[in-house]
């Protein structure tokens, strides 16, 4: 009886204040400013500072943006300001296309 009469006390009380919506400004997705570039390497071997991120997806709301990244035999270090570093296996050799994201805090993408 405690229990239903809580209820329906919050209910009331919910009920009575009604919602309230406030409207957001739309977001924008990042963009790519420029193709990123071509890197070479050896086998077994790692580009430092090869490219920096900023330089090539922009947020036209100037979100802060994170990068991710895939690919199948490299290993990409994408470090919290937007450098890059790339490793080459050693046991293996041939070219590869790396996929990079940009992703903005709403979760909007460019690749």
């Amino acid at each position: 009886m405690l229990l239903a009469f809580m209820c329906a006390l919050l209910f009331c009380l919910v009920a009575s204040y009604g919602l309230k919506f406030a409207s957001a400004a739309p977001n924008h997705p990042p963009s790519q400013i420029s193709d990123l570039p071509t890197i070479e390497l050896e086998q077994g071997t790692t580009r430092i500072d090869c490219v920096f991120l900023p330089d090539y997806f922009y947020d036209p709301d100037k979100d802060h943006l994170s990068f991710g990244w895939n690919c199948s035999h490299s290993t990409i270090d994408i470090r919290a300001d937007g450098r890059v570093n790339v490793t080459a296996p050693g046991d293996w050799y041939g070219v590869e296309y790396a996929l990079i994201r940009a992703i903005d805090p709403y979760g909007s993408m460019v690749e």
